[in-house]
């Protein structure tokens, strides 16, 4: 499949982020092999996603890596992605601070 409508860019890197987290996570406190490798695998394939949306460019300052949409990557797709991290941003970011304050102030 060429056409990449409906492909969320953002969704796909949030998914690589919170795969990386959780294979640390894993790390730290010796889980499986297995496990492991299956969490890398699934890295892998989401990284390669990444490619098949974007043209990743390499830099050699802050950031190293920059992404570039490639012209199958449809405009209405963009709008609605935009659209739907902007307003989960307005939920998570609250959640986010309150549970970091909450921590401060009674985690042993």
């Amino acid at each position: 499949k060429q056409d990449l409508k409906g492909l969320s860019i953002r969704s796909i890197m949030v998914g690589i982020v919170s795969h990386i987290i959780i294979l640390l996570y894993l790390l730290n406190n010796d889980t499986s092999w297995i496990i492991l490798i299956q969490i890398f695998v699934g890295i892998l394939i989401e990284c390669w996603k990444v490619t098949k949306a974007c043209r990743v460019c390499l830099q050699r300052r802050f950031p190293f890596v920059r992404l570039e949409n490639k012209n199958s990557y449809h405009e209405e797709t963009k709008e609605y992605d935009d659209q739907a991290v902007r307003w989960l941003g307005y939920f998570i970011l609250p959640c986010v601070v309150v549970y970091a304050i909450y921590c401060l102030f009674y985690h042993e």
